[in-house]
């Protein structure tokens, strides 16, 4: 079983979630890390902060 299967999740939600396209439920950050054997604040940290570079 791959890690998507794990969470119940397509492969276009997946990769809308790598893509920054949709923004992951707390259900969805909860099974992921539970999957990938991390802590959640891991997806959660920096969520939402401007990453482009300084200008």
């Amino acid at each position: 079983m791959d890690d998507r299967q794990s969470i119940d999740c397509s492969k276009r939600s997946v990769g809308e979630l790598e893509n920054g396209k949709k923004a992951p439920s707390m259900l969805t950050v909860t099974a992921l890390a539970k999957a990938l054997q991390a802590k959640p604040l891991v997806f959660i940290k920096g969520y939402g902060t401007d990453r482009s570079p300084a200008a």
